[in-house]
């Protein structure tokens, strides 16, 4: 922008400091300007405004063609460097010197901003860049997320290949978020040329606020915290705004960039410790767990916040920090669990995997905790001979990819019959009776004291059918039972994912059941027809009674036998792939159930046999479906013998 016919009114200096006065990041003069627009050589009728206008119209269109809030401030051919315009007037009136007809007046106000002296403000004015590589054929510098800004000034401290100086001044020209070039000079007009490769550098960056003359508001808040269970917080909150001024290089800064550059810097210069108020007993900040930060950004007046969020648990290790909480507790009888839950945050730069690696070493150091918690109380009630088994009963873990926290829960117990196992097994045998079958069931379940892995065999785990139904045949003698069981159901829940099964045995004494052979359960039910006496009455006329006809003969009985049954199931066979052949079913049941038909004479013994061939088979029928279900029906015709003798009445009369 450029001040013609103007003069300086005056000039006044302000010092913006941080906090109390505690440093000066920058000074900001405030130049004031009047001056004059002559149109009397270009309005020579003296008629109307129109050439005053246009001269305001080229100051006001001068002061908004920066993209910058930022511009080159010259006053009657005088430089002043960059600058702000915060006001630019045009009064009008009918004094000699603002009438517009053949002059008019401007006045401005302009701010220039100048960087202060805070060198001795941080503990650090400078920071490490490391490990930057660099092109002989661009010569671009590349470092991943360098955080680097336009016009900032590096200095080489080590390298191999050529090209650059050691400890000389360069300025950075920002190409990327992981690439830059170096110049000589501020301004950034001769290119640090690399002259071979490979090219590996190290660098200090020097800065400790970037840019500070353009810094127009910042605020720092600290608070520090230590809840009830002794984890230490430390929030620090940040509100930085900055103008987009322009750089030595000529370019306008960006001043959401430059904040999140200042932000990081400052978030990086925390204090060493917690507070000095509240004791610091777990170590410094630089070793507390993840740090969580918060961005937000206005867009519109270039104002950001930055919030950081630090937490320390109460057990700091060298690369996670720890919470633990133990429980101690008897049950009915006496058995003592001592458990353990634990958190863990890790501070390393590899967070998720030392998450999973600090599990594996808190779950081996829980033991001796709650060693120590069971030999402080295992006495409470009274005198306990015990110790604690040092295989765990129980153990899980729990990490979350998102946030790299972890978590785990153990316990261990006291309780003999678990010391030494692989496995943890509790079961129940219960009997019940109803129309007089009897019916015991023995409920377990069995928990590993591995961990699963891909060659976990649950199954063999599981007790045997034998084994257990020698317990359920003990306990069936026990309550006065003479008869022998027989396996009734089997049932096994194994999940996919865990360490614990399930199972369920049944055995009854009902007489339909069968360990063995065909059929698992077969009942037969038979229905006879005795016969009986053939016998008709006749009407004689002229005679008074009837004639009662007795021809000695008898009906033929009948016999129906039927059996339902469930075939025994064959191992690892699908009646839907594989259709079951019911051959030999069908052969045991029709020889049982002939014999089921002839001994019908021997069930009633009021019915006498006549000669060999008395008996016949009317119908016979079998069935059965896919799923092992067998039925089997015989109908059978039978004679009596029917001879009389002295005194024998005919009438059959069993």
């Amino acid at each position: 922008m450029n001040f013609t016919n103007a003069y300086i009114l005056g000039i006044q200096r302000r010092s913006d400091y941080f906090g109390e006065r505690t440093a000066n990041y920058r000074t900001v003069d405030t130049i004031s300007v009047e001056g004059y627009i002559d149109v009397r050589a270009s309005n020579t009728d003296l008629k109307g405004v129109r050439q005053a206008i246009q001269q305001i119209d080229n100051y006001v269109a001068a002061a908004s063609s920066s993209s910058s809030i930022m511009e080159a401030i010259t006053i009657n051919e005088t430089g002043f460097g960059t600058g702000r315009i915060v006001s630019l007037d045009f009064p009008a009136s009918s004094a000699t010197d603002e009438d517009q007809i053949r002059i008019g007046k401007y006045t401005a106000e302009i701010e220039v901003y100048n960087s202060g002296d805070i060198r001795s403000t941080f503990e650090s004015q400078t920071r490490s860049l490391t490990l930057v590589s660099a092109d002989d054929s661009t010569d671009i510098f590349t470092k991943s997320n360098h955080n680097l800004l336009d016009g900032v000034e590096v200095e080489i401290t080590a390298m191999t290949g050529t090209g650059p100086s050691l400890n000389t001044r360069y300025y950075v020209d920002v190409t990327s978020e992981n690439n830059f070039q170096l110049y000589e000079d501020p301004s950034r007009t001769s290119l640090v040329d690399v002259t071979s490769v490979p090219f590996i550098a190290n660098f200090l960056v020097y800065y400790t606020v970037p840019f500070p003359q353009f810094l127009d508001n910042i605020s720092e808040d600290f608070s520090y915290s230590l809840s009830e269970d002794n984890t230490y917080e430390l929030n620090h909150s940040l509100s930085i705004t900055y103008i987009s001024g322009i750089e030595a290089g000529g370019s306008a800064i960006d001043p959401i960039s430059t904040s999140k550059t200042l932000a990081g810097i400052l978030f990086d210069q925390t204090p060493t410790q917690f507070s000095t108020v509240i004791d610091n007993s777990y170590g410094s900040i630089s070793v507390a767990s993840r740090k969580y930060t918060n961005e937000t950004y206005n867009l519109i007046d270039g104002s950001c916040d930055f919030d950081r969020r630090l937490v320390l648990l109460p057990s700091g290790k060298s690369t996670y920090s720890l919470r633990v909480s133990n429980s101690f507790s008897f049950d009915e009888g006496g058995i003592v669990t001592v458990s353990e839950n634990g958190e863990i945050e890790p501070r390393s730069a590899d967070f998720l995997t030392e998450a999973i690696s600090a599990l594996d070493t808190e779950i081996a150091n829980s033991y001796n905790r709650c060693n120590t918690v069971y030999t402080s109380y295992k006495n409470y009630l009274g005198t306990n001979a015990g110790s604690l088994n040092n295989r765990a009963v129980s153990t899980s873990k729990n990490v979350n990819n998102s946030s790299a926290k972890s978590s785990y829960s153990v316990q261990y117990t006291d309780d003999k019959s678990f010391k030494n196992l692989t496995f943890l097994e509790e079961r129940t045998t219960q009997l019940s009776e109803s129309d007089n079958i009897v019916t015991v069931n023995e409920n377990g379940t069995i928990t590993s004291v591995n961990f699963k892995d891909a060659e976990f065999d649950s199954f063999s785990l599981i007790p045997s059918r034998s084994d257990v139904k020698t317990r359920c045949q003990s306990f069936y003698t026990l309550n006065d039972k003479t008869n022998t069981l027989k396996n009734l159901s089997n049932k096994f829940t194994v999940p996919k994912y865990g360490k614990q099964l399930s199972y369920e045995y049944s055995f009854t004494d009902d007489p339909d059941v069968f360990d063995n052979g065909t059929f698992a359960r077969r009942k037969v039910t038979i229905d006879d027809k005795i016969g009986t006496p053939n016998q008709a009455a006749f009407i004689v006329p002229n005679v008074t009674n009837q004639i009662l006809h007795t021809p000695e003969q008898t009906s033929l009985g009948t016999r129906s036998v039927k059996m339902e049954g469930q075939l025994r199931r064959v191992q690892f066979t699908n009646n839907l792939d594989t259709r079951p052949n019911p051959t030999s079913a069908i052969d045991t049941s029709k020889s049982d159930m002939l014999q089921q038909a002839y001994s019908v004479y021997a069930n009633n013994n009021q019915i006498q046999k006549v000669g060999t061939d008395t008996m016949y088979i009317t119908n016979a029928s079998y069935s059965f479906g896919s799923d092992d279900t067998f039925s089997m029906s015989i109908d059978a015709a039978f004679s009596m013998q029917r001879s009389a003798t002295a005194n024998q009445n005919l009438v059959f009369n069993p």
